[in-house]
């Protein structure tokens, strides 16, 4: 057996524990909620509709022994507090299937959301690796006015403290503030 055949067969035995331990616990809360056809239905719908969304949600940990038993433990949270909700199958049918889409779009959203702010701390622009110059150029990219560039100047480059470039500019204490406030609005950077 070479190598790649026995790290698809380590990772099939792991896909395979998780989701036996994971199931097993969902089976357990919904026979003691009396729950049993409900939640076969929402599981149903849960593997239906989780690949339809566009993005899985998954816990991302350092390690990867957390990031499984967060998932883990995600999983069983949500299937914990759709049994609650489900409605008994004598009144609805398909409220197990329509729960499972709604859940699996919830999710969606959560990782699409924590996906565009990690994107967004990628692409924050380092000020203090650039010179003066090219510093200007990106504020008035930004059309940020010429004080509040200063400001940025003299903070990075010249690295004043806020006091210190209150009193050089006699500025007052809400000026300073408005300034800070404008540059981590307009540059998404506090400095």
């Amino acid at each position: 057996m070479n190598a790649k055949r026995k790290v698809k067969i380590r990772l099939f035995i792991l896909d395979l524990i998780f989701e036996i331990i994971v199931n097993s616990v969902i089976l357990v809360v919904a026979w003691f909620s009396n729950r049993m056809i409900e939640t076969l239905l929402f599981y149903i719908a849960w593997r239906l509709f989780r690949y339809c969304v566009p993005k899985v949600f998954h816990i991302k940990c350092k390690s990867p022994i957390v990031s499984i038993i967060g998932c883990g433990i995600c999983s069983i949270a949500c299937y914990i507090v759709s049994i609650q909700f489900m409605l008994p199958i004598n009144i609805s049918i398909f409220f197990s299937f329509a729960l499972g889409m709604l859940i699996n779009m919830i999710l969606f959203y959560i990782c699409d959301y924590l996906d565009l702010r990690k994107e967004r701390n990628k692409t924050i622009i380092n000020l203090y690796n650039m010179t003066e110059e090219e510093i200007r150029k990106y504020c008035k990219s930004k059309h940020l006015s010429e004080m509040i560039i200063d400001t940025v100047i003299l903070r990075v480059i010249h690295n004043y403290k806020w006091v210190d470039i209150a009193k050089e500019r006699n500025y007052t204490k809400d000026g300073i503030r408005y300034h800070k406030e404008r540059i981590y609005k307009v540059l998404n950077v506090k400095i």
